[in-house]
């Protein structure tokens, strides 16, 4: 019993931590098992003593906190020798603190949405618009708000490249590549933008890096050659689309680049 008491007496004091670091729901499971042990041990009076007045600053404690005022408006009043009546009102108030703060979680996270909805379309009339500084302001926002989703990183650099802010593309597709590698759809978009930046080095090490992931891609390996026309290296060309081919032997944009790139080769040497 004297164990069980001491943890009854350990979870008391825990509670205004609880409240203090903004965890309302432990501070009231707290109480609801202190009271549980509380009725399940017989106590001397001293401990009865003891644990009245232990009960009575908690739950003037709980229900002084904001957060809890604000999801269970209901007063309880606790008076020395009625816990079974508490552990009721306890028990009452924890079922319905936990569901309003899953409710109050449930609309946070529906308003975070319909505002990354609204800043990201936002951008995108913006970039249509030809408002590149507005649509930065609107990108910087939402990148902000959510800096750990790097899906939404790629989201935003995808449209900077679909209108042609090849710079801006960049800055958040590596940002979304470095958070989360395995976003092989990205690569070939952060291929494609700094392609037409001329940064050619650094687009065939995202390609080739692509191909951890993506290993036998017809579509990586023709994405490769067109970088490597841009580049005027036409033998990495033949080689990359005589490898697309050999994947698909009937994508025919492959051939026609193998053989513009064959052309090309003969004419040099």
């Amino acid at each position: 019993m004297s164990n069980e008491l001491t943890k009854a007496r350990q979870q008391l004091a825990q509670i205004r931590t609880y409240l203090r670091t903004g965890k309302p729901l432990p501070a009231i499971q707290a109480l609801h098992s202190t009271l549980l042990i509380v009725l399940k041990n017989p106590l001397m009076k001293s401990e009865k003593d003891e644990f009245a007045h232990l009960l009575e600053d908690a739950i003037y404690s709980i229900m002084a906190d904001p957060t809890v005022k604000k999801l269970h408006p209901a007063n309880i009043v606790y008076t020395a020798g009625n816990e079974r009546q508490l552990l009721d009102e306890v028990r009452a108030l924890l079922e319905s603190v936990d569901a309003n703060m899953r409710d109050a979680v449930q609309e946070a996270v529906r308003l975070k949405e319909e505002r990354r909805k609204k800043l990201l379309e936002e951008g995108r009339i913006c970039l249509e618009q030809g408002d590149l500084n507005k649509a930065r302001a609107a990108f910087t926002t939402l990148a902000k708000e959510n800096k750990d989703e790097p899906e939404l990183y790629g989201q935003i650099g995808e449209l900077y490249l679909q209108y042609r802010a090849y710079e801006d593309a960049i800055g958040y597709l590596e940002t979304a590549l470095k958070l989360k590698p395995e976003l092989v759809y990205l690569y070939n978009s952060i291929g494609i933008a700094l392609r037409k930046t001329g940064d050619f080095p650094t687009a065939e090490k995202y390609y080739l890096r692509a191909a951890n992931y993506l290993g036998r891609d017809p579509n990586l390996f023709f994405n490769l050659g067109r970088l490597y026309l841009d580049w005027e290296r036409w033998d990495r060309a033949v080689l990359a689309a005589s490898g697309a081919l050999k994947i698909r032997p009937d994508f025919v944009e492959a051939q026609k680049l193998k053989e513009y790139a064959e052309n090309r080769l003969g004419k040099k040497q």
